[in-house]
């Protein structure tokens, strides 16, 4: 899985250290699947939403999440 394009780098409306990045990737993740295997390692914290078709991944001072586009 790559990233295929970046949309758009904006900054945080929350927090001016922070940023945020719109990008697509060459492929849809495997949300449920990468819930399962990230869910118990040390220092990530997920976030799964089968409903919602989103995932979020924590890691120290990283938070992505992922939507899906269609």
């Amino acid at each position: 899985m790559k990233i295929n394009r970046i949309e758009k780098v904006l900054p945080c409306p929350s927090d001016p250290n922070k940023f945020r990045v719109i990008a697509y990737l060459d492929e849809k993740p495997e949300f449920a699947l990468l819930y399962e295997k990230l869910k118990d390692k040390d220092g990530f914290v997920c976030s799964y939403s089968k409903k919602l078709d989103m995932l979020i991944i924590s890691l120290k001072n990283v938070e992505m999440k992922f939507f899906s586009s269609g």
